[in-house]
């Protein structure tokens, strides 16, 4: 994963940010993972 944090010339205080930026990765990740399972699930198996 690249980072662009360290090639900005200015520093935003890290808490705010970042934490939005977990939280958004966190979502993206858990709709993601919900629908590869859900697609796992309603798929008839063989």
């Amino acid at each position: 994963m690249i980072r662009h944090a360290e090639q900005q010339p200015f520093r935003l205080p890290p808490s705010r940010l970042e934490r939005s930026r977990f939280w958004t990765g966190a979502v993206a990740m858990a709709v993601l993972v919900a629908g590869v399972y859900a697609l796992l699930i309603t798929t008839p198996l063989p």
